[in-house]
């Protein structure tokens, strides 16, 4: 019998959505087409969510997502919000 706690490997969480409806215009590396949603360690821990977490479930969260010219300052703020 294991006792599986909440393990946590990263201060700041960034979840990946591609948003691309149309197949022939899928292209993984167009920038473009993807979003990010960065949160604190902390605010998955609030959220109950140590194993996984749905884009209802963020969008739910309040979390706005962001383009990838976006996505830096977003992981800083994210990451100094734990000092």
């Amino acid at each position: 019998e294991s006792d599986e706690k909440a393990s946590y490997q990263a201060d700041v969480y960034v979840f990946a959505v591609h948003t691309c409806q149309k197949p022939d215009e899928y292209d993984m590396l167009d920038l473009s087409f993807w979003e990010f949603y960065v949160l604190p360690q902390e605010a998955l821990v609030e959220a109950g969510s140590w194993n996984s977490i749905s884009l209802s479930r963020l969008v739910n969260l309040d979390y706005e997502p962001v383009s990838y010219k976006e996505l830096k300052a977003a992981i800083s703020s994210a990451a100094s919000s734990r000092l």
